[in-house]
Order: structure tokens, then C-alpha cells, then sequence
């Protein structure tokens, strides 16, 4: 049996950082797309090493593996209730354009960062591998699979997911706190600009004045220097005739010399490449910076992309360390033990505190109520039913099967969340579901312990 307190506090712990990450947003001190970042970068890196760290240090027998065929029965099983959700409800769109949102809603879930949780308080480090296995079930064929669905049937997919990974410089999110708005330093620049006018104007009426008062102190000569004046001027006027005379001859003879240069240079008018460099007639329309086709963003290379993944990649290579080690019985450097172990704890605390940013975020009314209770109904009743239900099939033993019981609760996942914002879906069937099962997650883990203890399941 387990204790209610010791689940009490799990749930609380879960509950608390998903708080703590509602309240940074509600505060505005992080921001929307800095959690998408953030979620990003969890699935970029933490999220493979700990698939790696994970598989290879778990053994390499049937018990282990069987927990693999035991997610694929059941993600298999949660597409067929997708299919026959969309097809009985869904109003005003086809099957499929229902079908797409209904899938990923009741298939992702973040199975590692509730699990995790769960594995070292009511069992023990050892089945944090089965939560990371289950992922692996969900990154080599879910994930994909939605992927290209998303890809092959959402109009203009491949530039909707191209906007959301890539943001235009305007919409880029600055490196430093932003501690001004743009219109303060707007009015802050236009009043120093008025204020230096007011200082120039009062500085050229000071010179026109003094430039005044001087002017007329010197209309005032003497006539003796008058006189002298225009002696000096006219002596000055004779000798400027003789050197013009001189000069006029000389010229004459350079100029025959320099008539087919200037005529070359004539045809050709002086260009000032500095002034004028960025100035466009009003008329002329400028060019429009076309905007650069990465080529990692070809429709066939991100479906390729979607099963050969980072991931996937370390899955593997994890699943070939657990395989030698079994034969070589070598170990693992502790270096990378202890990396590995506290990357993956850091990444279940800012997973869960980047969705409850999400919570802050997203509106509380306006939900498609149909489709927000189905998606409560399936998380936290259909899943963990067919986790009992495949467990006993299967002969897993019922230690492993109650650990899956608690996995599967586990709310919309944030794969999910980004898949509906790479298609364009800004509140869907998909956000509004992932809103509601983590609000609504607490309780419910509270009563399937009480149900495993009262019925004595596995028992």
C-alpha cells in the first residue's frame, strides 16, 4: 500500500512548480515566448541525454522492453478512439481536420517530468526508465507521425513552422531587461531635440546682434584713410592688368594641350557617392528584402527529421550501451553518471515551471467544452484503465504496472502545445485541453492511489 501522504506530497511538489511558473507569468516576468524558448531547449538537449542516460543503465531484459510493446499497444489503441471521436463529433470541419487536433490531444503527454517524481518517492530510482522508455514510444511514433500529419494536411504548414522556430528580427526577444517603453524614449528624444533648437536660435540672435553693433563702429572711417585707400587700390589695379596680360598668354597654349581631356571629362558628370547614398526619390518604390529559404526548411527534410531526431538517436545509442553492458559488464564514466542525473532533474523542475508560464498565459474562458471533457476523460480514466488492463496482458510485473498507472495520468504533454503553435492554432482543442488536465491533475492522482490501495490491485 501507499501512503496517502507520501502521494499528497508528490502531487503537491508537482503542483507548487507549476504554481510558482503561473505566478513569474501572471507578473509578466517571463514572457510568452521566452517559455517556447525554453521548451525548445528542453527538447533539444536535457530531454536526449536523460533517453540516453536512462536506457543505458537499465537491463537488457524482457521485462524492461516489454514496458516498449506495452506503450506502442496502447498509442496505437488511443488513435483508433481519436478516429472514431472525429468522425462521430466534429462540427463544421471534416474528419480529418478534427482527427488532427483529436490525435495529438489525447496522445502526448509528458510522461518523463510526472513520472519522475513519482519513481523516486513511492519507488525507486530504477523505474525512471520505464517513464523514459514509454517517451521513447512516443518519440519514435508519435511525435512523428503527428509531425506529418501537421505537415501533409494544415495549409501553408511548412511557413507556419518556419515563423515559429525562426522569428523575424522585429519580433526577436531582446538579451537585456527592458527597463523603458518606446514611446518614453520617444518623448524623451523629442523634448531634447526641441530644447537644443531653443539653445541654437538664442545663440544665432546673440552673434546677429554683436555682428550689429560692429558694423556700425566701422562705417565710421576717417576720410584721410579714405583717401590713402584708394591710392593703394589703384596701384593694386595696375599691377593685377600686368599679370593678367601675362597669364592670358600662357593659357592660350595650355588650353590646346587640355582641350580632348576636358572634353573626355565633360561627358562624364562628378558623382558624390556620400551624399545622397541612402536617399530614394518619393516616387520610386524601394526593393523588398526577400526573406532567405533555409534549406533545412524543406517539407521532405523535417518529415525525415521527425523520426531521425536527437532523441530517437540517443534512444538508440543508450539501448546499444545497455546491450554491451550486458556482455562486457563495463561501467559508465561517473562524470557522465553525474551529469547526466542532474541535467535530468534540472529539466523535470523547468519543464513543469515552463508550463505553468503556459497557464498564465493562456485564457481561462472560451474553451470548446466537448472536446476539453473528452480530453480529461481519456488522461485520467481511459489511459490508466488500458495501462491496467495491457499490464496484466502482457504478465508485466505489478510493481512496473502501478508505476505505469501513475505515468499515464499525466496531463496534455508540451510536445503537444508546440505542434498546435507550429500549425498555427493559437487557442485549440489542444491548448485548452493541456490548460485543464494540469489544473485538474492534482486530485485525480490522489484518487487512482486511493483506488490501487483499497482494491489491492497487482496484488
Amino acid at each position: 500500500m501507499y501512503k496517502y501522504t507520501d502521494a499528497l506530497q508528490i502531487t503537491m511538489v508537482i503542483f507548487t512548480i507549476l504554481l510558482v511558473g503561473a505566478i513569474f507569468g501572471f507578473i509578466k516576468f517571463f514572457r510568452e515566448d521566452e517559455m517556447k524558448r525554453v521548451r525548445r531547449l528542453l527538447w533539444m538537449i536535457p530531454i536526449a541525454t536523460t533517453m540516453f542516460y536512462e536506457i543505458s543503465r537499465s537491463p537488457f531484459n524482457k521485462d524492461t522492453w516489454m514496458v516498449f510493446l506495452h506503450g506502442i499497444i496502447i498509442e496505437a489503441i488511443l488513435h483508433i478512439i481519436a478516429y472514431a471521436y472525429a468522425a462521430i463529433y466534429h462540427p463544421k470541419q471534416t474528419i480529418m481536420e478534427k482527427f488532427i487536433p483529436t490525435v495529438i490531444t489525447l496522445t502526448e503527454s509528458d510522461f518523463f517530468w510526472y513520472g519522475f517524481p513519482f519513481a523516486q518517492v513511492l519507488f525507486d530510482d530504477s523505474y525512471i526508465c520505464y517513464s523514459v522508455i514509454v517517451t521513447f514510444v512516443q518519440t519514435l511514433c508519435v511525435h512523428s507521425i503527428h509531425m506529418i500529419l501537421v505537415l501533409r494536411f494544415i495549409p501553408d504548414a511548412v511557413e507556419k513552422f518556419k515563423a515559429a522556430n525562426d522569428p523575424t528580427p522585429e519580433e526577436e526577444v531582446p538579451l537585456g531587461p527592458k527597463q523603458h517603453t518606446d514611446k518614453e524614449d520617444d518623448g524623451n528624444e523629442d523634448n531634447m531635440e526641441l530644447h537644443d533648437i531653443k539653445q541654437n536660435e538664442e545663440n544665432e540672435n546673440q552673434t546677429d546682434e554683436q555682428s550689429n553693433v560692429s558694423e556700425k563702429k566701422s562705417e565710421e572711417p576717417s576720410k584721410k584713410e579714405e583717401a590713402e585707400a584708394k591710392k593703394d587700390d589703384e596701384e593694386k589695379s595696375q599691377k593685377e592688368e600686368e599679370k593678367s596680360k601675362d597669364e592670358n598668354k600662357n593659357s592660350e597654349e595650355s588650353q590646346g594641350e587640355n582641350k580632348d581631356d576636358k572634353e573626355q571629362s565633360s561627358s562624364t558628370p562628378e558623382i558624390n557617392v556620400e551624399h545622397g547614398k541612402d536617399d530614394h526619390p518619393a516616387d520610386v518604390p524601394q526593393e523588398e528584402e526577400k526573406p532567405v529559404n533555409k534549406w533545412y526548411y524543406r517539407q521532405w527534410l523535417i518529415e525525415m527529421y521527425a523520426f531521425v531526431n536527437q532523441h530517437n538517436l540517443c534512444a538508440i545509442a543508450g539501448l546499444f550501451w545497455s546491450l554491451g553492458v550486458s556482455f562486457t559488464h563495463v561501467k559508465m564514466p561517473s562524470f557522465l553518471i553525474m551529469f547526466t542525473y542532474d541535467l535530468e532533474k534540472a529539466s523535470v523542475c523547468a519543464g513543469l515551471f515552463s508550463a505553468g508560464i503556459f497557464i498564465a498565459f493562456h485564457p481561462f474562458k472560451g474553451a470548446p467544452v466537448v472536446d476539453v471533457i473528452a480530453a480529461c476523460v481519456n488522461h485520467f480514466i481511459i489511459k490508466p484503465l488500458l495501462a491496467i488492463a495491457f499490464g496484466y496482458a502482457l504478465g508485466l510485473p505489478h510493481s512496473i504496472a502501478k508505476f505505469l498507472v501513475f505515468v499515464y495520468i499525466a496531463p496534455v504533454g508540451s510536445y503537444g502545445y508546440m505542434l498546435s503553435d507550429q500549425a498555427g492554432w493559437k487557442t485549440s482543442m489542444v491548448t485548452y485541453s493541456m490548460y485543464w488536465t494540469m489544473i485538474c491533475v492534482l486530485p485525480v492522482y490522489l484518487i487512482w492511489a486511493a483506488i490501487i490501495n483499497a482494491t489491492h490491485m497487482f496484488e
